[in-house]
């Protein structure tokens, strides 16, 4: 879970994303997976990790499919602003974690290395 700037819930779950503005849970249209693996392929909805960043973005790793970002400002397609890959320079498709330290960058775990910064990932 994540709050964003407007006080709106942020939730990943096994079935995909969704908000909470303190009365409904609406469900978030997201792409399909991109995911070419077996872990991808079994769960391709699961929200592995959420972080809410300090300029407002969503960020959210999804089983086997890297990370995305939201602007939570947006609605439709136009929503998902970045979508990066290992291809991108990620260490794995499947994020566990991630924070963001005092300089603004995210610093994302993944379940066999542990905690990177990611260099090439910004808001």
């Amino acid at each position: 879970m994540a709050m964003g700037r407007d006080g709106v819930l942020w939730v990943g779950t096994m079935n995909g994303l969704c908000t909470y503005d303190g009365r409904t849970f609406t469900a978030i249209d997201l792409p399909p997976n991109t995911a070419v693996d077996s872990v991808g392929a079994l769960s391709p909805t699961r929200i592995t990790c959420l972080l809410a960043d300090r300029q407002g973005m969503i960020w959210f790793g999804r089983e086997g499919d890297g990370l995305l970002m939201i602007d939570p400002k947006e609605t439709g397609p136009r929503r998902i602003l970045k979508h990066y890959t290992v291809a991108d320079g990620l260490p794995d498709s499947s994020l566990s974690g991630m924070m963001e330290d005092s300089k603004g960058r995210l610093l994302a775990r993944e379940y066999v290395r542990g905690c990177e910064p990611l260099r090439s990932v910004s808001s």
